[in-house]
C-alpha cells in the first residue's frame, strides 16, 4: 500500500502467474499458497514496499500551548445501538463541557466500548444524535468525526509498529488535515514534538514504537489523539495492564489534558483512579444508564454497588461499600 511499483508488480503477479501455471492446474492453489507464505517470512512490508522519508523533528522555538473551546463541547442524547434483538446501548444521555473530565463505567458486557464506537463513528447508533462543538456527527466516518473536534483511544492498543513513534504521532495531525502528506510543515513538526514532550517520550521520537513498553504505547496513542487538537478525547481503558506507578502517572496526565480545556470521557475499571480523577460518572448496565452524578454519590448509590457485587443491597455489608470507596 503507497507503492506504485508495488502495485504493478502484485498486478502482473495476479495476472501472469495463474497463466505460467496453467501446465500443472492442479497443484496451482499450492503454490499461491507457499509464495504468499514466503513473502509473508522475507517481505513483511511487501514484496516492492513504498519508501518514506524519516521523519525528523527540527530544534523549532516551541508554539504556546493552545487551548480548546469553552462551553459545552459534547452532547449525546438518546444514544443507542441494537444489533438484532439484542440492545447494546439504550438511550444514553451525556453532557461534557471544556476542562471536564466525565467517567462511564460498568460491568463487563454493559456497553461502554460500544457507545464509544457510536460516538465516534466506529458504529452507527441506531438513534439518537452526538453534538461536537454543536456540530451533530451522529453516523459520520470516524475521520469526519476526528476532523470535528473528537479524538479516542483504543482498549486494545492500535499502533503502527512499523512506524517511528514520532510518525505515529503524525499521523493525529492528519485526522485535522487530509492535506498533509502534500505539505508537510514545521508547524505540524513541531505539534508533533509538543506532543511527545506532553506524554514524556521525545526521547523516543526515532524509535519503533514496536520497541516502546507497554506504558510507553499507552501515552504514545494519547500523544497521537492529542495531535489531532481535539476538543474532547476518549480514553478507553487507558490504565488497563499498568502498574501502579504507571496509573499514578496517568492520574497526572489526564489532569494535564484537562488544564488545557480538552473535554476528556474515560471507560476505565480501576474505581479508585476513577473516583479521584472524575467531575461526574455515568454507570452503565446491559446498555442501560442505572446510575449518574458525582463521584460521592456514586460510590453510596446501591444500584451500583449490586450491579459491580451482583448482590442485593444490604446496608449492613461493609465489604459492598469498601469496595467502590
Amino acid at each position: 500500500m503507497g507503492s506504485r511499483p508495488g502495485v504493478v508488480v502484485g498486478a502482473v503477479v495476479v495476472v501472469a502467474l495463474p497463466e505460467v501455471l496453467r501446465t500443472v492446474q492442479e497443484y496451482r492453489g499450492l503454490i499461491f499458497a507457499l509464495l504468499l507464505i514466503v513473502i509473508i517470512l522475507v517481505r513483511p512490508q511487501g514484496v516492492w514496499p513504498a519508501r518514506f522519508r524519516p521523519l525528523t523533528l527540527p530544534d523549532l522555538a516551541p508554539e504556546p500551548e493552545r487551548r480548546t473551546a469553552e462551553g459545552r463541547l459534547l452532547e449525546i442524547t438518546g444514544l443507542s445501538r441494537r444489533f438484532g434483538g439484542v440492545t447494546a446501548v439504550e438511550d444514553l444521555d451525556l453532557t461534557l463541557d471544556a476542562g471536564e473530565v466525565i467517567s462511564v463505567i460498568g460491568p463487563n458486557g454493559a456497553g461502554k466500548t460500544t457507545a464509544f464506537n457510536c460516538i465516534t463513528g466506529m458504529i452507527v447508533p441506531s438513534t439518537g444524535t452526538v453534538a461536537v462543538n454543536g456540530h451533530d456527527v451522529a453516523g459520520r466516518a470516524p475521520h469526519r468525526v476526528a476532523a470535528a473536534g473528537l479524538a479516542r483511544t483504543f482498549q486494545n492498543i492500535r499502533l503502527f509498529d512499523d512506524m517511528t513513534v514520532a510518525e505515529n504521532v503524525l499521523i493525529g495531525r492528519f485526522a485535522r488535515d487530509r492535506g498533509l502528506l502534500r505539505r508537510l510543515g514545521a508547524r505540524d513538526l513541531e505539534a508533533v514534538r509538543r506532543c511527545l514532550d506532553f506524554v514524556g517520550l521525545s526521547d523516543a521520537a526515532t524509535r519503533s514504537a514496536s520497541a516502546l513498553s507497554y506504558g510507553e504505547r499507552r501515552r504514545l496513542e494519547i500523544a497521537r489523539a492529542l495531535a489531532a487538537d481535539p476538543a474532547v478525547i476518549l480514553l478507553d481503558e487507558p490504565a488497563a495492564g499498568a502498574n501502579p506507578t504507571e496509573k499514578q502517572a496517568l492520574m497526572g496526565l489526564i489532569a494535564q489534558i484537562r488544564a488545557l480545556g480538552i473535554a476528556v470521557v474515560l471507560i476505565e475499571h480501576d474505581v479508585a483512579l476513577v473516583m479521584s480523577v472524575s467531575d461526574r460518572v455515568t454507570v452503565l448496565e446491559y446498555g442501560r444508564t442505572i446510575a449518574a452524578g458525582p463521584p460521592a454519590d456514586i460510590q453510596e448509590d446501591q444500584r451500583v454497588i449490586a450491579a459491580y457485587l451482583g448482590v442485593p443491597d444490604d446496608p449492613e455489608t461493609d465489604l459492598v461499600a469498601e469496595v467502590l470507596g
